[in-house]
């Protein structure tokens, strides 16, 4: 009967050490590259109000032809200005026992882009001096990040493995092989810049004083993530 529980016990540590040699090591690695940015876009327009709708209808027409004539006249292609947003909405009285409509607000956005990141501060000032009243943001992008995406991940792969080696050391052992590896998710990659995401617009002064619109180019974060499980020996 002895000989039977020491057996036992013995099968019962060796199997013990055995599920402990093959243990795993799942570790995540992240990697980031920034690169300058060639394409700005910014979305500006107008904001109205008035009684008569369709005279104010007409009004609006009328400011949104000219900023965009502006913005030709100024070098910007027709293929590069675009419709951001249009909205008519009533205004209302509620002194009374019932509400009343007394006018209407029209707000019409543009958006416009260009490669030509040194040329966007002329072309809102262009639009502002047409009848643009409202600016709503600008936002750096690059054309094309696939250079950028592969860096990101070699940064992602070369983390997660120095991740890997300190925990093992720590552990007391050491990186097998490599069993799984995947790419995080494609909204992993993400794409910022230095000054949009504060929504500034460097501007020395208001165009309509006169002073040109100063904008600086930013820095285009592009970050990519990783997991990865590796065997611990």
């Amino acid at each position: 009967m002895k000989r039977i529980i020491a057996i036992a016990l013995m099968m019962i540590m060796l199997l013990g050490c055995g599920a402990l040699a093959e243990g795993t090591l799942n570790v995540t690695g992240s990697g980031t590259v920034y690169v300058a940015a060639d394409r700005v876009s910014a979305s500006l327009g107008i904001s109205i109000s008035g009684e008569d709708l369709a005279e104010l209808q007409n009004q609006a027409n009328e400011r949104m032809s000219a900023i965009c004539q502006a913005l030709l006249d100024a070098g910007l292609e027709g293929s590069n200005i675009s419709t951001n947003y249009l909205y008519i909405s009533p205004r209302y009285d509620y002194s009374g026992e019932m509400e009343k409509i007394t006018g209407y607000s029209i707000s019409n956005s543009l958006t416009i882009l260009t490669d030509d990141i040194d040329s966007i501060g002329s072309y809102i000032d262009a639009a502002f001096a047409a009848g643009a009243n409202t600016f709503d943001s600008i936002n750096f992008t690059t054309k094309d990040d696939s250079a950028a995406q592969r860096k990101a991940l070699e940064l992602a792969v070369a983390d997660a493995q120095g991740k890997a080696e300190v925990i093992a050391a720590a552990s007391g052992r050491s990186l097998g092989d490599i069993l799984t590896i995947s790419q995080g998710e494609e909204d992993d990659y993400s794409y910022y810049n230095s000054t949009a995401g504060s929504g500034m617009l460097y501007k020395e002064a208001a165009a309509m004083d006169g002073a040109a619109t100063t904008v600086r180019a930013a820095q285009i974060k592009v970050s990519a993530q990783v997991q990865i499980s590796y065997a611990l020996n």
